[in-house]
């Protein structure tokens, strides 16, 4: 180096010299491009679609300790059976922390881990094309896309958000800071550290941060453009999947809630056909060994979409009336009951059994999943 090159700003030992200087601006860029590769690279297959062992863990609690793990089990899960237990053991799916198969007989102490595996898990398709748009050291802006869930949950594991950022920002682990729905797009902003959660996640929660969305309306608006300040998520009107069940609620039925024929037909027609879909889904649920029945979200919202779409072909709609929840002043507008007809809803309730029961999910952990 000559003395003019050492003279200059960029000449930085051992960092930097005149020649080599990089801008940080660069370096951001570079950095955030080889982020973006690598998360394409993980979406190609989508890590759901190939087959995994799932872990249920357990973790023994201290009133437990010194007893045979059948026995454990056996205390927290008191809905499930010991044969049920059995089997899992005898498939060789019951594992300590070591990855070491193990038997009911065994003694266990308080704090222990032990997982059940279930094999060959895979998760719907989704769209996980997420965009990086922005990082530094202390935030990750990126852009999500429909549908993708947020976190785990229901039949989502690693088909979410939080599995992609864990994997490409490991041994970090990227943690937004305000939610948004499977089913929505949109720019999402994440911590990088607890430290920058604990200041960040406040000012959402909050109202400090102002977002802006949009929707598709059904309709024509009078405007051509216009803008909506009605709260998200807070006065939506009631939600639920074929008036049964809704999301986050695990294992509640509710017998001709909003969304169902209800009080549009003969009551006790109604009721008897909601009872007889309960027992029904009762008995399935006790006959695959599972404890908890809820409804899928993105099921959820596809029935109150569909709902909406065929209550807005009537003249309903347009009444000030007690289905509209006109009669309650401030009550979110909406068209409760399913308008479809009976005999209509009864047979995509018997179409939705035949099928396995599509837009529930069952599991056997005992703990309800939370939504994305």
């Amino acid at each position: 180096m000559t003395a003019e090159e050492q003279d200059h700003p960029h000449y930085q030992p051992p960092n930097s010299c005149p020649h080599c200087y990089v801008p940080d601006a660069e370096k951001e860029r570079v950095a955030l491009a080889e982020r973006q590769a690598k998360l394409d690279s993980l979406i190609d297959p989508l890590p759901g679609s190939v087959p995994y062992d799932n872990r249920r863990p357990f973790t023994v609690p201290g009133e437990h300790d010194g007893a045979t793990l059948g026995a454990a089990l056996l205390a927290v899960f008191p809905y499930l059976s010991r044969e049920h237990w059995q089997t899992i053991v005898d498939e060789q799916r019951m594992v300590d922390s070591a990855e070491e198969t193990v038997t009911l007989n065994r003694v266990v102490r308080a704090g222990e881990y032990y997982a059940q595996l279930k094999p060959a898990t895979t998760e719907p398709a989704v769209d996980a094309r997420v965009r990086l748009l922005y990082e530094d050291e202390a935030i990750v802006v990126l852009s999500k896309p429909s549908p993708l869930p947020m976190h785990p949950g229901g039949r989502f594991k690693r088909n979410t958000l939080d599995y992609l950022l864990t994997q490409v920002y490991s041994p970090h682990h990227p943690r937004p800071a305000h939610r948004l729905d499977a089913n929505t797009s949109g720019l999402v902003v994440c911590s990088r550290t607890r430290r920058i959660a604990g200041l960040l996640q406040p000012q959402f929660t909050e109202g400090k941060v102002e977002k802006t969305y949009l929707a598709r309306v059904h309709g024509k608006p009078t405007e051509e453009t216009f803008s909506c300040a009605t709260p998200i998520g807070t006065e939506v009107g009631p939600v639920s999947y074929l008036g049964i069940m809704v999301a986050g609620f695990p294992n509640m039925y509710t017998i001709t809630g909003p969304g169902s024929p209800s009080v549009l037909c003969n009551m006790i027609v109604a009721i008897e056909q909601h009872l007889e879909f309960v027992a029904d889904s009762l008995g399935d649920m006790q006959a695959r060994g599972a404890d908890v029945i809820e409804a899928d979200p993105e099921a959820e919202t596809a029935w109150v979409e569909h709902g909406i779409e065929v209550a807005y072909k009537t003249l309903y709609p347009k009444a000030a009336s007690w289905y509209m929840g006109a009669n309650i002043e401030g009550k979110p507008r909406v068209f409760m009951p399913y308008i479809g007809g009976m005999a209509n809803y009864a047979a995509k309730c018997r179409d939705i059994v035949s099928n396995g029961y599509t837009g529930f999910v069952f599991s056997e952990t005992g703990v309800a999943a939370k939504r994305a």
